[in-house]
């Protein structure tokens, strides 16, 4: 098992996790795990227990596509990427009925297809199951503690199911994303996931091994950098590293960024008909000045500036490795960001 450690820090007056590999322990064959590069510092310790869902059909076409052509993946699959679908599938998933599933800790009874299943949950010591009830524990210079110990239990679950759409209809091969509500919105979290499923095509998905508790409903679709868009398109290879110095022949418009949550409340009965309607995020706007003794403008200084944002508690979860791309200063030092799902960000410009 994966032991993280989060750092609790205060940041403009509220609370934050911030995770780091350093951070990150691995238990031996008798649960035993240990942290030996700690900063001082105020920490929450927890083990994340997550599982994933991804329709049968959809499973065999990805091994299809890799099988014909491993370098490209086929067009469909990019929502699955720009979505954080490729990181749901954990180990060797189990065919489950018409979903195949997967877990972060192989110990994890499979889940039955008919019937009450049981599985362990996400844990913070001492023993809270919200990181709102958990224990922050003081590390100082020098200082070793011990007897940081956690016992997971199994629990009773339930199936979630219900569908998602967009502006333009059903929402095909995205990833939905369960996550433990937290009491403070405004609280930057540890962004654990508690479960992620896929959507069929007729944007149906299915979590089929959830524990009782309550909890938000998020999906992302993020808009593509232009680089994916030319691999998209085919105007370049996905394996190339960098975009060609031509300009693109195609004027079709990037995707724009699509976002979706809401609360749920999950009991002792399976839950249907989840309706979850995405929209477009919302983008940001501004202007760039600079403070200097010898006013210089922009055209005037390296090109290539952008703006991004950066949420405060670090990457999600639902960022992949296909980055968006920075908005771009004009010469009288404006941007316009693609859109971002409403979070408390940071400017990185």
């Amino acid at each position: 098992l994966t032991v993280p450690a989060f750092r609790r820090l205060t940041v403009d007056g509220r609370p934050q996790l911030v995770s780091t590999s350093s951070q990150s322990a691995r238990t031996d064959d008798r649960g035993r795990y240990r942290f030996s590069r700690l900063a001082p510092g105020d920490y929450v310790v927890v083990v994340p227990l997550t599982q994933s869902t991804l329709p049968t059909s959809t499973y065999d076409s990805l091994l299809q596509a890799v099988i014909a052509d491993p370098v490209k993946p086929p067009e469909w699959a990019y929502d699955l990427l720009l979505s954080g679908g490729m990181q749901a599938l954990q180990g060797s998933p189990a065919r489950v009925g018409d979903v195949m599933w997967s877990t972060s800790y192989t110990a994890t009874p499979p889940p039955s297809e008919r019937g009450r299943s049981t599985s362990y949950r996400t844990t913070y010591y001492p023993s809270a199951t919200s990181l709102t009830l958990a224990s922050v524990i003081a590390v100082r210079s020098g200082e070793e503690r011990s007897g940081i110990d956690l016992q997971l239990s199994l629990v009773p679950t339930v199936r979630v199911s219900g569908t998602v759409q967009g502006p333009a209809g059903p929402m095909a091969n995205l990833a939905v994303r369960l996550q433990p509500a937290i009491a403070d919105p405004t609280a930057a979290g540890s962004d654990v996931d508690g479960a992620t499923a896929i959507t069929r095509a007729d944007g149906a998905f299915t979590f089929i091994n959830i524990p009782t508790g309550q909890y938000v409903v998020k999906v992302l679709r993020n808009s593509p950098s232009e680089t994916v868009m030319r691999v998209i398109r085919g105007e370049i290879g996905a394996g190339s590293p960098t975009a060609p110095a031509t300009p693109p022949t195609s004027t079709a418009p990037a995707m724009p960024t699509l976002f979706a949550e809401q609360p749920l409340t999950i009991g002792d009965s399976h839950v249907t008909g989840v309706s979850i309607m995405m929209r477009e995020a919302p983008k940001v706007s501004g202007r760039v000045e600079f403070e200097l003794k010898n006013p210089t403008t922009l055209s005037q200084m390296q090109a290539g500036l952008g703006v991004m944002l950066m949420p405060l508690g670090g990457p999600p979860a639902a960022i992949t490795l296909i980055a968006t791309d920075p908005a771009m200063v004009d010469a009288d030092g404006r941007f316009k960001t693609v859109g971002y799902a409403p979070d408390r960000y940071s400017i990185i410009f």
